[in-house]
């Protein structure tokens, strides 16, 4: 360029050359938005998908209750150690491969409800903790398979295909809201962050397993030692879940019935513990969820009104996209 040429205020020098500024933001501006129709016409795929699922449950809701009661009634048949052989390989597969957890999330709930009526809440409770620890053997498959790519999964600018944007939002959230309190704490600390997770209510305990084990790089031994003595604590909680969850598809399936003293006549000391156990659990855990909210929103309003705070107001997407046009930022 002529050194006696006037400098525009829309250039700036970069690597001995010129580039105009305004051409750059144009660029971002135009990705930026490509990018956000491809969301909106996922979101709205995605709503489309839900409406269409929820019209068919409605339509044959007659022929998906006697179809589930039929396939309850079988299970409920067949032999108590064949069906817990069934679950065990059904959970191994489902809870290392993200998206088919995802998809068939509920399945989980049948399998404690067949338990229920093959051996009742109290003994169901009990095989269905046991059951919970083949979860130390995921834990190590999932650090296995998916720690090395833990990184992308967080960052939105990466594209997977096979994870959901809702499970990765979750996992961005959790570990803003967790990190602090399990990375390079002491062993006890660790200890007690996973009783409560496992004792709370209100709470997906694959994205914790799942962040865990990719995200803490917590020794497996704290873990292991820490699950166990989560799964004797956790039990008033499963043996709720095991009287709701029966509650609701006998409710759904037309199979209720009132009368039944083993459903909700519970002892005075079950309400206790569950209450001690399930709700302290649940008050911290979301204490330290509202927190992170709380401070995701004064970050924001600070952003706009000027509250103090001290973060970047450039948008995450533009500084990325500026970065994908391999424009160096300074």
């Amino acid at each position: 360029m002529n050194p006696t040429e006037e400098m525009t205020p829309h250039k700036q020098f970069e690597d001995g050359g010129w580039i105009n500024t305004e051409d750059v933001k144009a660029a971002v501006a135009t990705k930026v938005e490509d990018t956000d129709n491809k969301k909106r016409w996922k979101e709205f795929a995605k709503s489309a998908l839900l409406v269409g699922i929820l019209v068919v449950l409605y339509l044959f809701s007659k022929v998906i209750g006697a179809q589930v009661t039929k396939t309850r009634e079988q299970l409920v048949e067949f032999p108590l150690f064949w069906f817990i052989v069934l679950v065990l390989a059904i959970q191994m597969v489902r809870r290392n491969i993200p998206p088919i957890y995802m998809l068939f999330g509920p399945i989980s709930s049948f399998f404690l409800v067949v338990l229920h009526d093959k051996i009742g809440p109290y003994w169901g409770a009990v095989v269905y903790q046991l059951l919970k620890i083949e979860e130390l053997i995921i834990f190590l498959t999932l650090r296995w398979l998916y720690s090395d790519m833990s990184d992308k999964l967080m960052d939105e600018s990466y594209e997977l295909k096979y994870f959901s944007a809702t499970f990765r939002r979750g996992l961005v959230h959790f570990d803003e809201a967790w990190r602090s309190e399990v990375f390079e704490r002491s062993p006890l600390r660790q200890c007690s962050v996973i009783v409560m997770f496992s004792c709370t209510y209100f709470f997906n305990d694959y994205i914790c397993l799942f962040w865990l084990s990719t995200r803490s790089k917590m020794d497996y031994k704290v873990y292991a030692s820490s699950y166990l003595l989560a799964i004797l604590i956790e039990y008033p909680k499963t043996l709720m879940k095991f009287r709701i969850y029966t509650g609701i598809l006998d409710n759904a399936t037309g199979q209720s019935e009132e009368d039944d003293p083993s459903m909700w006549d519970m002892p005075t000391a079950e309400i206790v513990l569950f209450c001690i156990t399930v709700g302290i659990a649940t008050s911290l855990v979301h204490g330290v969820h509202l927190k992170a909210v709380f401070m995701v929103t004064y970050t924001y309003l600070g952003g706009i009104f000027g509250l103090g705070t001290s973060r970047s107001s450039t948008p995450p997407k533009m500084m990325r996209a500026v970065d994908d046009n391999n424009i160096q930022i300074t």
